[in-house]
């Protein structure tokens, strides 16, 4: 009998939920298929830094992305540059001493026969760890967006898995050979490949069957004037069903659960919720900001996307793969949304060849055999 291989997951929370999402996804995927194969542990890097640290980077990402998201624009792009790279350096060296000695230990003491990175930075930490054998564990990188930062190209990195060929192709441009680059998708909880019922579901949620429903989602972040857009949404000529989901922002939620809708209008506002997935199974369209998951979980379940005030970087190319491949539009303007909503954009569900979570698991139990 073959002994497990064990994987290392490696994200950064709080900065982002896709890269811990992602993580998530091959956690679960694993478990459910490849117990036999595989052990897998996941760690956050923002587990081992100390607390000044974590609370500086986190209200530093949530004062630039949701107040200065031009200076994160500015920054983002810098840093997809040659020129980014001294920058990079110096965010790293901040990092590399006390601050990452805990995590270097909690990596040695897993020894996992291969590592995934769903962040660039646990993988820019590794390929400079002072500890010898750490560099030499192969190493993958999962790129979590529908574009490419300068940041995740990391020497030594044995595999990059990406989203789109466009994305291998920027990976070739930067000297990455193309034996070492998998085009596998974008990994999404494996409840998305489920088949469920929408009007049993409906049904649960006591949810008219015949009403559209129109789903906003707050981001995990709440980067999002939430009541503003259900305000426009209020002004909707026909009958429909709002839901608003606010996740764990409780300020959010109170917020917006005193809105009174319209007669025509039934308003169902929502906290977190493990069932995010029936929500958008029910939805006809579903106004959201352009994360990478959050577009590859539209995606895979065919939905239509309003894309809402996507922050420069990321979000925009993520955005701009939207509008690309005819997945959604970008509501540039507050009256877009209602416009948007009343006659969104059809597009086909994608045909489903292997799940990226999948994809991804084999290539790299196959790397190790």
């Amino acid at each position: 009998m073959l002994q497990k291989k064990k994987l290392l997951l490696l994200s950064v929370s709080q900065v982002g939920y896709g890269h811990t999402k992602a993580a998530d996804a091959i956690h679960k995927t694993a478990k459910k298929d490849y117990e036999k194969l595989l052990s897998v542990e996941h760690i956050d890097l923002m587990d081992f830094l100390r607390p000044t640290t974590k609370k500086i980077i986190i209200k530093t990402y949530d004062i630039l992305a949701k107040h200065l998201p031009e200076v994160w624009g500015f920054l983002y792009h810098t840093m997809n540059q040659r020129t980014g790279d001294a920058i990079l350096r110096d965010i790293i060296g901040l990092l590399k001493g006390r601050e990452s000695k805990a995590f270097y230990e909690a990596v040695q003491k897993i020894q996992p026969d291969h590592i995934l990175c769903t962040h660039s930075l646990p993988a820019q930490l590794l390929a400079i760890s002072p500890q010898k054998n750490i560099p030499r564990i192969p190493r993958s990188c999962l790129i979590t967006d529908y574009g490419l930062n300068q940041s995740w190209v990391v020497e030594g990195t044995a595999r990059y898995f990406v989203a789109t060929r466009e994305i291998k192709e920027e990976l070739i441009q930067k000297k990455v050979d193309p034996r070492a680059i998998t085009v596998s998708g974008i990994p999404i909880d494996p409840v998305f490949y489920e088949k469920k019922s929408i009007s049993l579901l409906k049904k649960k949620c006591g949810l008219p069957n015949a009403r559209r429903v129109i789903l906003v989602l707050a981001g995990g972040q709440g980067f999002t004037n939430l009541s503003r857009i259900i305000e426009r949404l209020f002004q909707l000529p026909d009958s429909a069903t709002i839901v608003a989901i606010t996740g764990k922002n409780t300020k959010l939620f109170s917020k917006i659960k005193k809105m009174a809708p319209p007669r025509h209008i039934r308003f169902l506002p929502v906290q977190w919720t493990n069932a995010i997935d029936d929500y958008m199974r029910m939805a006809s369209v579903i106004i959201t900001k352009p994360g990478g998951l959050t577009t590859s979980e539209c995606i895979a379940l065919g939905k239509p996307m309003v894309v809402i005030d996507p922050i420069p970087g990321q979000e925009e190319w993520n955005a701009a793969y939207i509008t690309k491949h005819h997945l959604g539009a970008i509501a540039k303007k507050p009256n877009d949304i209602l416009r948007l909503a009343v006659k969104p954009r059809k597009i086909q569900q994608k045909k489903r060849g292997l799940p990226a979570a999948d994809s991804i698991i084999k290539t790299i139990i196959n790397s190790m055999v």
